[in-house]
């Protein structure tokens, strides 16, 4: 009885010791990920900052315009040759566009087109576009095509430069500068390229040209 009376206690004093930990902090390093202090320490943890900021925002959409000429703004500095209007017979004749974005183009319901090209102080040159091309999401679809076509001839985007539907495309490289970009005015596709030697120069022209373009005639979606 009396080994049985010291068995019993011993048991006894082995089930509070394990009902009530051995002793050790829970918080210490090499807690379980399942203790509650633990579990304190990473839920309260502040969520993640956001990789980058939304683009800017253009200007509200304005009615669509009448025709072509009232889409765009007109260019500082000396008229170019090889401007005025095009279509589907002359486009690639004339060779107003990169070839591969003018083939795109003639998948659309095209109809007629309006170079505007200026030279600024025989320094740089501008060309702005005003391209019918059936519908808005023709005209959508050929911004997102415009976008691969700079990309494919080592243009990259630049996020910099870019405005919500207003997506735009630079390489600032001396001596050989260009800075472009293609928004959709319902169902016309608004082009506009700058380029020229002098970085700097190129940049600040596009876009004060860009900023004048887009608050005469803003784009007419942002949703892509």
């Amino acid at each position: 009885m009396a080994v049985l009376a010291v068995v019993l206690l011993a048991g006894g004093g082995l089930v509070v010791w394990l009902l009530s930990g051995s002793g050790d902090d829970p918080d210490e390093e090499g807690g379980l990920a399942g203790e509650p202090g633990r579990m304190s320490r990473i839920s309260s943890a502040p969520p993640p900052s956001p990789t980058s900021s939304p683009l800017p925002s253009p200007p509200p959409a304005k009615q669509t315009p009448t025709d072509n000429p009232s889409a765009l703004i007109d260019l500082p500095g000396e008229t170019r040759d090889g401007g005025g209007e095009f279509d589907r017979e002359t486009m690639l004749d004339r060779e107003v566009l990169p070839r591969s974005f003018a083939e795109a183009l003639l998948e659309t319901d095209l109809g007629k087109g309006l170079l505007r090209t200026t030279i600024v102080d025989e320094e740089v040159t501008i060309g702005l576009y005003a391209i019918e091309v059936g519908d808005q999401a023709e005209a959508v679809s050929m911004v997102e095509e415009y976008g691969k076509t700079q990309v494919n001839g080592s243009i990259p985007h630049s996020r910099e430069l870019s405005l919500q539907g207003v997506p735009a495309y630079a390489s600032p490289d001396d001596g050989n500068s260009f800075y472009r970009t293609a928004y959709a005015l319902y169902d016309r596709v608004i082009v506009l390229d700058v380029f020229g030697d002098d970085p700097d120069r190129v940049r600040d022209m596009f876009v004060e040209i860009r900023d004048e373009q887009i608050a005469h005639a803003p784009p007419s979606t942002t949703d892509f």
